[in-house]
Parts: structure tokens; C-alpha cells; sequence
């Protein structure tokens, strides 16, 4: 019977301090949000970074879908190259 208590003691310990820093958290979390990009200058490079991730992103899935379609367009067979499509000032 003595060894019960003792673990339920340990788990109530444990369970008492899991929900203390659960509380901590939750009231931290506010302050942490809070404390981001208020300022214009940290609004203005959060939008400079992002942009340019953006483009880049768009850029590669345009380039992916126009690669796409010349494969499905020119068959594997047809003896064509990329070099052969383009067009050059000659």
C-alpha cells in the first residue's frame, strides 16, 4: 500500500507540474506574438524576403509547367532536342 501512494504522489507531482508550465506557456504565448514585426521597417524586410520567395516559387512551377508540355508535345521518338525547337535569328 505504501508503494501506491508514493506513485501516486509522483504522478500527481508530475501532473501538477505538466499544467503549470502548460499554464506558462499559454500566458507567454500572447507576449511572444506581440512582440513581432510591429515596427514598418521589420513589416517592410518581412515583405522584401517574402517577395523574392514568392517569385522564385512561381518562376520554378511556371518553368516546370511549360517543360511539362513540351514533353507531352514532342514525343520521346521524334528525334527532336530542345535545340532543335528554338527558333534562332539566322
Amino acid at each position: 500500500m505504501i508503494r501506491v501512494r508514493q506513485s501516486e504522489m509522483r504522478t500527481n507531482r508530475s501532473r501538477r507540474l505538466c499544467a503549470t508550465m502548460v499554464m506558462l506557456a499559454a500566458l507567454a504565448f500572447p507576449t511572444l506574438l506581440a512582440t513581432g514585426c510591429d515596427t514598418e521597417e521589420s513589416l517592410q524586410a518581412f515583405r522584401d524576403n517574402a517577395a523574392t520567395s514568392v517569385e522564385d516559387g512561381v518562376k520554378s512551377i511556371l518553368d516546370g509547367l511549360v517543360d511539362g508540355f513540351f514533353a507531352a508535345v514532342i514525343p520521346a521518338d521524334s528525334g527532336l532536342t530542345a535545340d532543335d525547337t528554338t527558333t534562332s535569328g539566322e
